[in-house]
């Protein structure tokens, strides 16, 4: 529809992006202000994120409104609770100091949160797929390539602007979440960075790869349970795709 303002989001990526997501939630548990309302509103974000895509009729929104506030109402009386012993246990380790086992512990929670979210909204956005027409799918993948300038522009730097622009992007990133940083933290950063342009080329490959693949998968269209458990093969075992 296409009536939403746009509203701009961060590249994700793999365990990387699925990490942060569990440290999302147990801020929100923590009690963080902030980010609570973010939490309220996701909903409509998720929508929005949606429509943004695909530029859904008014049908397709009234679905997807439904089923993605019954899908938070869902994480809100299950997951949050969850999340608080996660907290909790987090705290508990964090006294004691950070271990390797600690460290798998932390994936083992986020794999579980990422699994049971998977399982509960899954079925809905595959039950969605099936109803797009010739003319979204078009509009998808004109999106997809919109929003590959970001990838694009960094893969082709010289590996000399692409630790600039990185240094710039990390340092733009710790202003925001610590609320500015002193001349001598900003100084010590580039000492800690190191830009790999392969590692750039080579994500911007394997993202132009799903993207063509999710475009054929939708096209080639079948049953809701068909999409569903291809996506599903896709997000448990992103190695194999």
């Amino acid at each position: 529809m296409t009536r939403r303002p746009d509203v701009p989001h961060p590249e994700r990526g793999g365990r990387a992006w699925r990490l942060a997501l569990l440290v999302l939630c147990l801020m929100i548990a923590a009690g963080c202000s902030r980010t609570r309302i973010a939490y309220n509103f996701s909903d409509w974000f998720l929508v929005h994120r949606i429509d943004h895509y695909f530029d859904l009729t008014r049908e397709q929104e009234r679905f997807l409104d439904r089923r993605v506030a019954a899908l938070q109402a869902w994480h809100r009386r299950h997951e949050l609770p969850r999340l608080v012993a996660a907290l909790d246990e987090l705290d508990r380790r964090y006294a004691d100091g950070l271990s390797g086992e600690d460290a798998d512990w932390v994936w083992q929670q986020q794999g579980a949160f990422w699994d049971r979210l998977i399982a509960h909204g899954l079925p809905d956005f595959s039950r969605f797929l099936t109803t797009l027409n010739d003319d979204q799918v078009g509009f998808l993948a004109n999106r997809f390539e919109e929003n590959d300038g970001w990838l694009v522009r960094r893969a082709a730097l010289t590996a000399d602007a692409l630790q600039r622009d990185h240094r710039e992007w990390v340092l733009e990133v710790l202003d925001d979440w610590y609320g500015g940083l002193t001349a001598d933290q900003a100084a010590r950063i580039p000492d800690w960075l190191q830009s790999d342009r392969g590692w750039v080329q080579l994500r911007l490959k394997n993202r132009l790869r799903f993207q063509q693949d999710f475009l054929q998968l939708v096209r080639r269209g079948g049953s809701a349970a068909v999409l569903q458990t291809r996506l599903e093969q896709w997000l448990h075992h992103p190695e194999t795709h």
